[in-house]
């Protein structure tokens, strides 16, 4: 059946012959106006049987509609906005027309993207928008704002899961003209004292406009499948760039308080009610913008730490709340609903703070190394003011403020003076940052906390600073490294690569770690808590961090004597050969050391270390920690059989059989090393002195050779064993030194680098003929 529709294109066929030849004729664009608006009338009529749609976008319809366009857009007057209110009353219904067409058909969408409608309309937003930027947005006439959130409303019809489309208008930049304008026209709480219609136009136009946005970004896209732009990565590029970000940062600033505070508005209360939904839903979409820009966008991350953005998105996340007048036509319960959405919008806001202080290109931005009067700048003296001044056991404390002050002064403290800086006058973080390890602490403010302490305890100025504090106790009494706590795996590891930066080469922090926490049931020590987390764990990365802070341990504690140092290779530096202490940490007292060390002599202990070496053969760094501390271990005659016997036995089934791999401690990886795990520690250090494919470090191969040659001065029949599973391999290394390249290894070059594995080899073949 042919649609009756037909006849009234042929009407806007003829209006557009008459326009083309005077463009000036009020009654040529009424005709076209009269035509257009009852093909846009019938066609939102869902029941009716005949398939309007489909004819009309066979018609000449998408043509003449870009004609008329044409004509109404280029006539003496402003370029690109339809010049008399005749031509701009027909556009409209033009507009009404084009939307309607290419709902929910696709074949009229393409037709509509050929005749040039799509192309038109942009054009039409874009002018608009060069007009409200040069002038007062206040002053556009209703008809203008119909027309523009009409513009919107046929691109969102059009590109609504039709990917030709969505795709030429993103590389446009029409999200970026639709920003602009919904932004600039309706400003959230600017409806309290102007006049209601006109502000009810400007709502629906922000409406439309940030559903035309979520659109683009594919957050409401109607597609069955991937198109080929989005199979790659699953995900659709950022529609914006940074220069969008004034104008969503913009929104935020309604919901900072002003002084003094706004007036109630004189509108009845289903009209305040509304507009506070279009507040709240412009703020809504602003902050997931922010969130999701600063994840996916470098350029957007670095530009959203310049002061002069970030301090509004600062004062945001500090001040935020519903504006004070919106109790006058509320209810408590309606007003709680409010703060939790500003709630959720402040949190989105935190994210995207905290992914840009851990962009590195904004770490020059953020602190600003010139500020003297208070180190870091601005931004580190709001985030640092956040964790000193806020008490969370006071009435209503802001414990969001707390997680993203130490999640990203955690990231700026990357750099080692960034973290000394924080620890010294006026910043003083530490006595602010214990507090907030307490069992009674949420654990997403842990997280924060534990983060920020972990960057915190590499800088060696802050090693005395946190230990005397009474870092390593905190953590102990916090629970986090108790079973209750298991559920915070992330939480976890923080705290224990603290305890690990902490204990490195620091005798004092190292005695800390391996004295018994008072009122413990079971005189467990903070180290005893930790080597029971990583027992029980799945997870290979608390296995070896926590293994490792064991390691540390047994390095600090053992510096202070020459007894087993000489030999090894690349583990202790020259330093550590001596006491380590800082100018804060006190002399450590022989007895208690001594007693340290006699706590650390158990099965328990040797078999962490063969443990983690048994399972390293992707690590060279960790197999070496291991051999390190499995021989100053051995230097102590009653370490010497529980060392041997721990080499000996096969590993527990978790550890030989687990599941997943996980991905190793940072700094740790080697590619190209021994890919799997071995069922016995032994046969993991045979794996080092054969060396296949040259794929472990010389100073690595040395190092099992000085500790077989330690195991050695046992008379057991344990100690026979290990000689005779590694005598072949080490008898074979002495040969074998002179021939591999001199710059292999890492462990020096030419002969030096071959006299390194050599003559570890012969002395501890050496070591084992000689007699007792």
């Amino acid at each position: 059946m042919a649609s009756p529709l037909l006849a009234q294109v042929s009407s806007l066929e003829s209006a557009r012959a008459a326009l083309e030849t005077n463009p000036s004729t009020p009654g040529d664009w009424q005709v076209a106006e009269v035509a257009a608006r009852t093909i846009a009338d019938t066609l939102r009529t869902r029941s009716d049987p005949v398939d309007h749609k489909t004819q009309l976008g066979e018609s000449s319809l998408p043509r003449t509609i870009a004609g008329l366009f044409q004509i109404a857009t280029t006539t003496a007057g402003e370029a690109g906005i339809p010049s008399s209110t005749a031509a701009k009353t027909a556009v409209y219904e033009l507009l009404r027309v084009g939307a309607n067409v290419c709902s929910d058909h696709n074949p009229n969408r393409q037709a509509l993207l050929d005749a040039g409608v799509v192309a038109s309309v942009l054009e039409m937003l874009d002018a608009y928008w060069r007009r409200i930027s040069g002038t007062d947005s206040s002053r556009l006439p209703v008809d203008d704002l119909r027309l523009i959130k009409t513009c919107i409303g046929i691109l969102l019809n059009a590109s609504l899961g039709y990917e030709p489309i969505r795709s030429s208008l993103v590389s446009s930049k029409a999200p970026l003209t639709i920003l602009q304008l919904s932004s600039t026209l309706y400003v959230p709480g600017g409806w309290v004292h102007g006049d209601v219609e006109e502000w009810k136009w400007r709502s629906g136009l922000s409406s439309w406009g940030w559903t035309a946005i979520s659109n683009f970004k594919g957050d409401d896209s109607e597609d069955d499948g991937p198109t080929a732009a989005t199979q790659n990565d699953g995900k659709q590029p950022p529609i914006f760039d940074a220069e969008a970000l004034p104008f969503l940062v913009s929104a935020l600033s309604a919901f900072i308080p002003k002084l003094p505070p706004q007036e109630p508005p004189t509108l009845d209360r289903s009209t305040c009610h509304d507009f506070v939904r279009s507040d709240l839903d412009v703020l809504n979409h602003v902050s997931t913008q922010l969130e999701s820009l600063a994840l996916d966008s470098q350029t957007v991350r670095c530009d959203l730490a310049g002061w002069d953005i970030m301090t509004t998105v600062v004062d945001f996340v500090e001040k935020s709340e519903p504006p004070k007048f919106w109790s006058s036509f509320s209810s408590p319960k309606e007003r709680q609903n409010w703060e939790n959405q500003v709630g959720f919008c402040k949190a989105a806001v935190i994210k995207a703070v905290v992914e840009v202080a851990g962009e590195k290109d904004s770490l020059a931005i953020l602190w600003d190394d010139k500020a003297t009067e208070s180190p870091g700048g601005e931004f580190v003296k709001r985030m640092a003011g956040w964790i000193r001044d806020i008490k969370l056991d006071s009435e209503g404390a802001r414990e969001d403020l707390i997680i993203c002050a130490t999640l990203s002064l955690g990231n700026l403290a990357r750099d080692e003076s960034h973290s000394t800086a924080l620890l010294a006058p006026p910043h003083s973080l530490t006595p602010h940052l214990l507090p907030l390890l307490e069992p009674k602490v949420n654990l997403r403010v842990k997280h924060g906390c534990t983060g920020l302490l972990k960057h915190l305890a590499q800088a060696p100025q802050n090693k005395g600073l946190l230990g005397n504090a009474g870092t390593i106790e905190a953590l102990a009494a916090s629970g986090i490294w108790r079973r209750e706590s298991d559920i915070a795996e992330i939480v976890q590891i923080n705290a224990i690569g603290v305890a690990k930066h902490l204990s490195y080469l620091n005798a004092t922090n190292a005695l800390r770690l391996t004295t018994p926490i008072p009122n413990d049931p079971e005189g467990d020590s903070p180290l005893d808590l930790i080597l029971d987390l990583a027992q029980r764990s799945d997870e290979l990365t608390v296995q070896s961090e926590g293994t490792r802070v064991l390691v540390n341990v047994i390095k600090g504690l053992f510096a202070l004597q020459q007894a087993g140092l000489n030999g090894l290779q690349s583990a202790i530096p020259d330093s550590a050969k001596k006491p380590v202490a800082s100018q804060e940490e006190p002399q450590v007292d022989e007895e208690k050391r001594k007693e340290a060390i006699a706590r650390l002599l158990t099965l328990d202990t040797t078999e962490a270390l063969t443990e983690m070496l048994a399972r390293s053969g992707r690590y060279p760094i960790l197999l070496n920690e291991a051999i390190v501390a499995l021989t100053l271990l051995s230097t102590q005659p009653p370490a010497l059989p529980l060392v041997l016997q721990s080499l000996l036995n096969a590993l527990p089934y978790r550890i030989t059989e687990s599941g997943q791999a996980v991905a190793p401690p940072s700094g740790t990886t080697n590619g190209q090393a021994l890919s799997s795990r071995s069922s016995n520690p032994l046969d993991m250090i045979v794996a080092i002195l054969r060396n296949p494919n040259k794929l472990f470090p010389l100073g690595l191969i040395a190092n099992a050779c000085t500790l077989l040659g330690s195991l050695g001065k046992d008379s057991s029949e344990d100690a026979e064993r290990v000689k005779q599973a590694t005598r072949p391999a080490l008898e074979a290394l002495i040969p074998k030194a002179m021939e591999v390249d001199g710059d292999e290894g890492k462990a020096g070059t030419g002969a030096k680098a071959k006299n390194i594995v050599d003559v570890a080899a012969k002395k501890t073949l050496e070591a084992w003929s000689a007699k007792p």
